[in-house]
């Protein structure tokens, strides 16, 4: 059986090792990292509106977790390891939880305010950490299965 220069290029880059889904797993954490910058409350008051971004917030947290999960997802894609990939995961994880914690947990709004709502910033942190989460599960299982055959 021979073997094409093109297809010897891909075994030695890597290429054709990556899986799908661990580019999903990487823009989730990039989804992440972008939310934690963007509006994630608006308080609306009788002489005008507040909105706070996610830095000035929890979304310091978030930040944290999606870079992290970044650089994990960016060294999984240049390792044959699957501690990057499962470390992705759990990161993701802990960032879904955290920002849906914040999400369930709106207070009410105080007599000052006449609404309080969450902003775009944290609904992408919650599906990006959710989405990148999920796809972690499936790269490590591609993972496995490749590893086994």
């Amino acid at each position: 059986m021979s073997t094409t220069s093109t297809e010897v290029r891909k075994r030695e880059s890597g290429a054709s090792s990556v899986s799908p889904w661990t580019w999903i797993v990487i823009a989730g954490a990039l989804v992440v990292v972008v939310g934690s910058f963007l509006p994630w409350v608006k308080a609306i008051t009788s002489t005008g509106s507040v909105t706070l971004n996610g830095v000035s917030t929890d979304g310091k947290f978030t930040l944290i977790f999606g870079a992290v999960g970044l650089i994990c997802g960016v060294l999984a894609v240049y390792s044959d390891r699957i501690e990057w990939l499962f470390g992705t995961g759990m990161v993701l994880l802990v960032s879904a939880v955290f920002s849906g914690l914040d999400l369930a947990t709106l207070p009410h709004p105080a007599t000052a305010y006449t609404s309080l709502n969450w902003d775009v910033g944290i609904w992408l942190c919650f599906v990006g950490s959710l989405i990148g989460f999920l796809a972690s599960i499936a790269a490590v299982e591609i993972y496995l299965r490749r590893k086994s055959s």
